[in-house]
């Protein structure tokens, strides 16, 4: 795993920056934070570690947008107390993001604001590697806020258009059967109400007055 982070982690100038993600990979993994600084000083492959200290397969699978979101929050955590807002854990489809809803949540509500109080929470060793690859590549530190606002109007327009479909069926099966009328007008109203929102979404960005 140390292998997979040597890259990014040499990458970069600031060594104040450096240490920071050295401390945050070492409390993730386990293992003092000086040895794997002797590691990355060495200049030679990594010896400390040849496989994931977890035993599990890394990541290769493409990240969605729900994790991506999920993602650019955790490592920019001052912006989930506007993205729980409008995005609920219900809003994701992805496992993964749903997980790491959950961790930002329990941070949250714990007023945790540190990217190491968040790999604690967290239990999925794919996820704490992608979140440490990302923080030392630093491809989510510009224009997070836009990032996320984007995120926000896509989540929640599959999650209204999910809605919508469900709906649908229960009117199809209830005017089959003949079901009491005031539940299908109570539907009906329900889609013109998700019609709306989602015709908002298109609009301005949350942040937006």
């Amino acid at each position: 795993f140390f292998s997979f982070l040597k890259p990014y982690l040499s990458g970069i100038a600031s060594g104040i920056r450096r240490d920071s993600y050295l401390r945050q990979a070492s409390e993730a993994l386990g293992v003092s934070d000086d040895v794997l600084r002797r590691d990355l000083e060495s200049g030679q492959p990594s010896r400390v570690f040849h496989k994931p200290a977890w035993q599990e397969t890394p990541r290769t699978a493409a990240i969605g947008n729900e994790l991506f979101i999920m993602v650019t929050v955790a490592l920019n955590m001052e912006l989930f107390a506007e993205l729980r807002k409008h995005v609920s854990l219900d809003d994701c489809e992805d496992p993964d993001a749903r997980e790491l809803y959950i961790a930002l949540e329990e941070c949250f509500r714990n007023d945790e604001k540190k990217l190491e109080s968040l790999l604690g929470r967290l239990d999925n060793s794919d996820i704490k590697g992608l979140l440490l690859k990302k923080a030392a590549s630093e491809e989510m530190m510009t224009n997070q806020a836009q990032m996320v606002d984007d995120g926000i109007k896509t989540i929640r327009q599959k999650s209204l258009k999910r809605r919508r479909a469900m709906i649908f069926q229960k009117m199809s099966h209830a005017e089959q059967t003949q079901d009491d009328s005031m539940m299908i007008r109570d539907l009906q109203l329900e889609i013109m109400n998700i019609d709306e929102e989602l015709k908002k979404l298109k609009g301005k960005g949350v942040w937006q007055k």
